[in-house]
């Protein structure tokens, strides 16, 4: 074990790794308000606030092709620090603008790909630590934390500064993890020799990537919208999102329980406990209604994608090789993610909220089929 692999197992190291991975998935945290706010006080249809929401996504995926290649042969802070003033100036800039499309590409150029950069560290560090599965678990964990934050504080912000506030406060939130970088965040990972191995040979590790990929596009429509399905569900704004910052905490349940658990029971059998309870969530949105019900499925819903997420990323973990392969996490999660809320809305426009719901859960018994099928492959 080197240096380098003995740094990423320090408590600082594993804390940096933890707000970036805060900082750079913030808007998705967060989407909810975000796609809210969008239509609130931009003024935007609900397919192109959709839209706007999936052009930080685009900028993930478009920024994790970028990180595949650099992860490995440069300087993980000089990689964050980028994505970092990316991100400030993405969102400052965002406050000027009103019309879709200069709104759009800023999103997709700036703020997303600067968040791809950043969090393309802490998923690559978290697979060179010694035990993955309990740092992934724990890094769920404090991502549920930080997005019940966003979501309890964002919706009064808005309310009083609107998207001008939206904006501000993402700012100031990736601005305070320059210091975190560059005190506590190890300069590389694994070393080249180890990690340069062959990445096209482990096909069970690409049917996983397939999987979580599709999981991700079906359950980003859900959540792009989930605060609108609770409005009209007739719930008010202001009640919406204290429910959907106290249920999410739940999720907190779900990448513990997958910490605790580990390796233990391997990835395959967890990971369809995740896609059956999901799938009940999603089932209750569509056949029940009112407060009670929209905040079980919510709570629901929430341990099940903290829980399954422990058991994706472990399992590209367990069978990468490389040490680069962690990085498409974010490549197919952000395909996924960009296109979930958009075809929503357009569905959601076409024929209600309930059809966006469907597409999610069609979309996450498919993947629970393609992780089925990677121990096909399995040597």
């Amino acid at each position: 074990m080197n240096r380098s692999v003995r740094e990423v197992d320090d408590p600082r190291s594993l804390a940096a790794a933890f707000w970036l991975g805060i900082i750079g998935s913030l808007v998705l945290l967060v989407l909810p308000v975000y796609v809210g706010t969008m239509i609130e006080d931009r003024g935007f249809s609900i397919t192109a606030a959709g839209w706007i929401g999936s052009a930080d996504l685009m900028g993930f995926a478009l920024a994790s092709i970028f990180a595949f290649r650099w992860v490995r042969d440069y300087s993980w802070r000089t990689i964050v620090m980028t994505g970092l003033g990316m991100i400030v100036i993405g969102d400052v800039s965002s406050i000027f603008l009103f019309d879709f499309w200069p709104l759009f590409f800023v999103r997709l150029l700036l703020s997303g790909m600067g968040a791809g950069f950043v969090i393309a560290v802490p998923y690559t560090l978290l697979g060179d630590t010694r035990n993955p599965e309990r740092n992934t678990g724990l890094y769920f964990t404090f991502n549920v934390l930080g997005g019940a934050a966003g979501l309890l504080v964002l919706p009064t912000i808005t309310a009083n500064a609107g998207a001008t506030g939206l904006f501000l406060t993402l700012a100031i939130t990736a601005s305070t993890a320059i210091p975190v970088t560059w005190f506590w965040l190890p300069g590389e990972g694994r070393s080249l020799d180890f990690e340069r191995k062959s990445i096209a040979s482990n096909w069970a590790v690409y049917a996983i990537l397939l999987g979580i990929g599709l999981f991700n596009f079906g359950l980003g429509g859900v959540w792009a919208f989930v605060e609108r399905i609770g409005v009209n569900s007739g719930l008010s704004l202001t009640e919406v999102g204290p429910i959907l910052s106290s249920t999410y905490l739940v999720g907190m349940l779900g990448s513990s329980a997958g910490a605790l658990q580990a390796g233990r029971f391997g990835y395959l059998k967890p990971y369809a406990a995740g896609i059956g309870v999901m799938c009940l969530a999603l089932t209750l949105f569509i056949t029940t209604s009112g407060t009670a019900m929209f905040i079980t499925a919510l709570c629901l819903m929430n341990f099940a994608w903290n829980y399954s997420l422990t058991y994706q990323f472990s399992a590209v973990f367990s069978l990468d090789d490389s040490g680069r392969m962690s990085v498409l996490i974010i490549l197919v999660q952000s395909l996924g993610l960009m296109f979930g809320p958009g075809v929503a809305g357009i569905l959601a426009s076409a024929s209600g909220f309930n059809s966006s719901v469907f597409l999610g859960m069609a979309m996450c018994i498919i993947s629970l089929g393609f992780f089925l099928s990677s121990s096909r492959f399995r040597s």
